[in-house]
């Protein structure tokens, strides 16, 4: 390993370790001081460790090369998980595998839980693991700009732009990305949707948890109750924007919030990812109102925002509900089909993104047409964006990697419970990061031939939780590609 990395990992887990300071006020505010006193001293001696370390390294420069950025990123995310799930860990005694699971399942915002649904758990640690999604929703976003950061002296050509989201406008992107710049933005998107939040009704408590659901587009919900039956409508609609928000690249890649309308019109893959949540919205708008039996104007407009609501999860991949059964509406091929691309590339979602789809659909329908005329010329775009060789080169390889991996994860996963179809939903919502898929469709009344999260075994959430950062860190994969031959010369 290069000694490079080691005051990126080591700044990166004191920050992890002082982020118990949320959840340690709040048990402190709870009375819960037991809990406060555990999350001091882990805090305390691991903060304290990893700013030792640090002071160690202080006269290291990090190095140039790509494949240093790939070393770190990930050795931060693996320190990540370790770091936060020592409060699950000791302080509310979960088993090691429990504990890393949730951990897991917290940074890279897939929303899968252990806990069931409604359990008796200190408030404090209920805000931690919620603040998890928010801290990984910037961690993934942060991670991104620092692989494909300049100021490393990489050139940043077209395969990388198309990769993390500049698409069809690649001249449009920063020169120079700022992680400061982006973590204001990112707190001060936080800020507005938590007074939001507070505005329509929420709870501080309740805000703080949908804050962090929403902006990480995690999916954790510690509540038993439905949303639709705990939350009003104004307080589900700032959720669902607040999802779309997550879901596209628009408000994490330029810092002016007056140029929004000017930066969609320019930004085609939001404009389709938009697009989509509205004719997915319209169609579980017409299944509801359908299943329902009534016709009146006011059942039609609460079946319309309902469906919208569900639109909206499934493509941000959150897969949350106000109601069960609702995103199961839909056929379960098309569903695991939406959550397999996701939404925007440089957003906090989970999936392949859109913008690979469109490159494998030119890819297929290019070949498809010189097979039948050999001789034409096939374009090489859709949808307003133009895609090179070299882009669909690229984009093949996430894509391969992800049905190797979902092959083996179904493989293993069913070997150890024999339940297959379950495996098959669990699989895409590990490596798409969404966890609340497994039990969105679950089929009703369907218990044992079903498992749910909770009822793995501490073999299985281990193999969860290694695809669950397996499918936060796919793009890796694409650089990686670009720069095989530092890997080879190692």
């Amino acid at each position: 390993m290069s000694a490079s990395v080691v005051p990126i990992v080591a700044a990166s887990s004191a920050a992890f370790f002082a982020s118990y300071a949320i959840p340690f006020v709040i048990a402190i505010g709870h009375g819960e001081h037991r809990v406060a006193s555990g999350l001091f001293l882990i805090g305390a001696v691991g903060g304290f460790f990893a700013m030792t370390v640090r002071a160690a390294v202080a006269g290291r420069r990090f190095g140039a090369r790509r494949n240093d950025r790939f070393l770190a990123l990930v050795l931060v995310w693996l320190s990540g998980v370790t770091a936060c799930a020592l409060p699950f860990l000791i302080i509310a005694e979960m088993s090691w595998s429990h504990a890393l699971f949730e951990a897991a399942s917290g940074l890279t915002t897939t929303g899968a839980s252990t806990i069931p649904a409604g359990a008796q758990m200190p408030v404090s640690l209920i805000i931690w693991r919620s603040q998890l999604e928010w801290m990984g929703g910037y961690l993934t976003l942060a991670g991104i700009a620092f692989v494909m950061s300049r100021r490393a002296g990489d050139s940043h050509d077209g395969s990388v732009a198309l990769a993390t989201s500049e698409l069809g406008q690649r001249h449009s992107t920063p020169a120079r990305w700022s992680h400061r710049e982006l973590l204001v933005r990112y707190v001060s998107v936080s800020l507005v949707v938590y007074i939001l939040l507070l505005a329509s009704g929420a709870s501080a408590l309740d805000s703080l948890i949908l804050t962090s659901t929403g902006i990480g587009t995690g999916g954790y919900i510690p509540w038993a109750e439905p949303l639709g039956e705990r939350f009003d409508v104004a307080t589900l609609a700032v959720l669902a924007i607040t999802l779309a928000i997550g879901a596209t690249s628009l408000f994490w890649t330029y810092m002016s919030v007056s140029t929004f309308w000017q930066r969609l019109g320019g930004n085609i893959e939001a404009r389709w990812v938009l697009a989509t949540m509205v004719v997915l919205g319209l169609a579980y708008g017409w299944l509801l109102a359908d299943a329902g039996g009534r016709t009146d104007v006011a059942s039609l407009l609460a079946a319309l925002g309902e469906g919208l609501f569900a639109a909206v999860s499934l493509v941000s991949t959150t897969a949350i509900e106000t109601r069960p059964g609702v995103i199961g509406l839909l056929p379960e091929i098309f569903v695991l089909t939406v959550v397999l691309f996701g939404a925007s590339a440089f957003a906090t979602s989970g999936g392949l993104k859109l913008v690979r789809l469109g490159a494998l659909v030119v890819h297929v329908r290019r070949e498809l047409r010189l097979l039948i005329y050999p001789s034409s010329i096939s374009g090489s775009g859709i949808a307003g964006i133009r895609y090179t060789p070299e882009d669909i080169r690229i984009i093949w390889v996430p894509f391969l990697l992800f049905l190797a991996a979902g092959s083996a994860t179904i493989f293993t996963m069913t070997v150890a419970t024999g339940h297959f179809e379950s495996n098959v939903v669990a699989a895409f919502a590990l490596l798409a990061n969404t966890g609340g898929l497994l039990p969105a469709l679950a089929p009703a009344g369907v218990t044992q031939a079903w498992p749910l999260w909770q009822d793995l075994n501490a073999f299985e959430h281990v193999l969860c939780a290694f695809v669950m950062l397996l499918g936060r860190l796919e793009f890796l994969a694409i650089f990686a590609a670009l720069n095989l031959r530092y890997w080879l010369g190692r």
